[in-house]
């Protein structure tokens, strides 16, 4: 399978579906933090999540540990969550395990892999490429990356219109990066829009729009 992106994924949990095994990178932070937070809801009970839930974060992480936790049972049903962060599958041997492991991951287990801080560059280091059609084979690879500024506009008029205030995207100036978001009024209530923290572009809007 191919790499997919936010568009498939969102449709994805929408479903209740998950795969088994996720590789989750690109360079926007707010989509992939967020996409994760997701699955972790969708795959695990909350009452259960100090026990189904295994998260390594920590330079050193072995793979043989965090296999040892895929292949784990979940206490009281439901799914296994193993979690990890920036391993650098810089060891030929790491490579060749994770692709044999991928090509049984139990049915109650998720496996994900996500990079925050460490580069996927699959252009410089070629070992990528094998791991990313690893994952996409037996689960899922996820490129999760800026979005443009037509996709912006189309979630803001789409969030302004969930909340029953309106925005138009002829009215929208997109002007500048700053870490916030803006707040606008509308005559009957105040609507939010959180924008991803790789944009956070400031818009305008004509007085007429809310």
């Amino acid at each position: 399978m191919a790499v997919i992106g936010e568009k498939e994924l969102r449709a994805q949990l929408k479903s209740g579906t998950l795969s088994h095994a996720y590789f989750i990178y690109g360079d926007e932070g707010y989509l992939k933090d967020h996409y994760i937070a997701q699955i972790k809801k969708k795959a695990v009970d909350p009452a259960f999540a100090d026990f189904n839930i295994h998260i390594y974060e920590k330079d050193g992480t072995q793979l043989s540990d965090v296999l040892h936790d895929a292949d784990t049972f979940p206490m009281m049903g439901g799914s296994n969550l193993v979690l990890v962060y920036d391993f650098p599958f810089d060891k030929k041997a790491d490579v060749e395990d994770i692709k044999a492991y991928l090509k049984d991951v139990p049915d109650t287990t998720v496996l994900v892999f996500t990079y925050q801080s460490l580069p996927v560059d699959t252009k410089k280091e070629k070992r990528w490429n094998s791991i990313i059609k690893a994952f996409a084979k037996a689960g899922d690879a996820v490129e999760l990356n800026t979005r443009t500024q037509s996709d912006l506009v189309k979630m803001l008029v789409s969030g302004a219109k969930k909340r029953g205030a309106a925005l138009q995207p002829c009215c929208t100036n997109w002007t500048s990066c700053l870490p916030f978001a803006r707040t606008a009024r509308s005559r009957r209530r105040s609507l939010t829009i959180w924008l991803p923290s790789a944009c956070k572009r400031v818009y305008t809007t004509c007085p007429n729009s809310f």
